[in-house]
């Protein structure tokens, strides 16, 4: 996270000085990358970076590092895109099937995947018999899961 502010403020700007301006230069910068899958960044992404930096903000305060409050007030992040709903497994592979789905947007679909008590339990069953390490699949009673 730091090396994206460094690459925004540039390797000589002072904390202390920084500004709301500043931030809404970060945040522009930021929204104009690509994340996961090649698409823009998350404006979530985004803000965890700039709590992030007002967390370091808040100690530096009480560390006496730098003075006054962090200038966040008023920053303008970019829009965020819905996510699709949760769907089963049945329902995803039928709108794949039926409707021109991108692989990106596919990959989209199955992210948003709801699977049923059933299936969970082939899925842990699998986890349980093909795990190579003992912790992957903790012993005891996971009815408390469904």
């Amino acid at each position: 996270m730091i090396k994206h502010f460094s690459k925004t403020f540039g390797p000589n700007f002072t904390i202390g000085s920084l500004k709301l301006a500043d931030l809404q230069r970060h945040v522009d910068a930021r929204a104009k990358k690509r994340g996961i899958r090649n698409r823009p960044l998350s404006p979530t992404t985004i803000r965890k970076e700039i709590a992030t930096l007002r967390a370091a903000w808040n100690w530096g305060m009480q560390a006496g590092l730098v003075t006054g409050p962090f200038p966040h007030r008023g920053l303008k992040f970019p829009k965020t895109t819905e996510k699709p709903p949760f769907r089963t497994w049945e329902e995803i592979e039928k709108q794949i099937e039926t409707c021109q789905v991108t692989e990106a947007g596919q990959q989209d679909l199955w992210d948003c995947l709801y699977l049923t008590p059933t299936q969970i339990d082939e899925l842990l069953a699998f986890v349980k018999a093909n795990c190579a390490h003992g912790f992957v699949y903790p012993d005891g009673d996971l009815a408390f899961w469904v």
